[in-house]
């Protein structure tokens, strides 16, 4: 679905994920939708505008964007800064079970911002994994997840430049996905996330600027277990 170009208008940028320099736009540009984004009452779409983010001094910029980008589009989820989505995986009628939109809003913070803080504490132990990424997993009860639905958050940490994405699994198969971010730049690229275990929430932290990230492939699986028993986590 990131058949469109996301640039930014921002002042400055956190550090990417890779070594290169990249400069920045420092006019307006458009998010330019798929023709066939086919925003409706079913289908409902961002109303892309300004979207503030915090760069690698601290400082909010404003990346200025126009377009509608479709929440939900063939499986793919695509989210904002300040996102909250809620969904259900229900069974259609050819078998297949496929993420379908409860609600969306934009998040209310403080609801996660004492995960978000036990996340950058912990980060400060723990060996990053590819693209400079984080992972942590919450315990049962953390966050309020209704059963047999999913809440996706995504987010910056406040005042600073890393972006985080708590997933909720409020069903008992683990949630396994893909991820794509886009980045202040325009650039998009993959990145490594893991299973979130059920029923709990999992949190995907990057410690640099994210402007939208696109999740597919969403599905729900058994464990997989090593041969005592125990849960082996499964990141791609």
């Amino acid at each position: 679905m990131i058949g469109f170009i996301l640039a930014a208008a921002l002042a400055a940028t956190g550090p990417a994920p890779s070594s290169a320099s990249h400069k920045t736009a420092d006019t307006p540009n458009k998010a330019t939708p798929s023709a066939d984004a086919g925003c409706s009452d079913a289908n409902p779409c961002h109303a892309v505008g300004d979207i503030p983010i915090v760069d690698s001094k601290g400082r909010t910029a404003v990346m200025r964007s126009t377009g509608s980008i479709p929440w939900l589009k063939d499986g793919k989820l695509a989210l904002l800064p300040g996102d909250v989505a809620t969904l259900q995986m229900r069974r259609q009628p050819d078998g297949s079970v496929v993420p379908v939109i409860v609600s969306v809003a934009r998040a209310n913070l403080a609801d996660t911002d004492k995960v978000v803080t036990a996340n950058i504490e912990a980060m400060a132990s723990q060996q990053p994994g590819p693209d400079n990424t984080y992972s942590m997993r919450g315990k049962v009860g953390s966050l309020n997840t209704a059963p047999d639905t999913l809440r996706i958050t995504f987010r910056q940490a406040p005042g600073r430049p890393d972006s985080l994405l708590i997933l909720e699994d409020g069903y008992h198969g683990w949630l396994r996905y893909r991820a794509r971010m886009v980045m202040p730049d325009g650039r998009t690229q993959p990145t490594d996330v893991c299973d979130v275990h059920a029923p709990a929430f999992g949190v995907e932290h990057w410690p640099y600027p994210i402007v939208l990230i696109e999740l597919s492939d969403l599905r729900l699986v058994e464990p997989e277990l090593d041969a005592a028993g125990n849960p082996v986590m499964h990141c791609e």
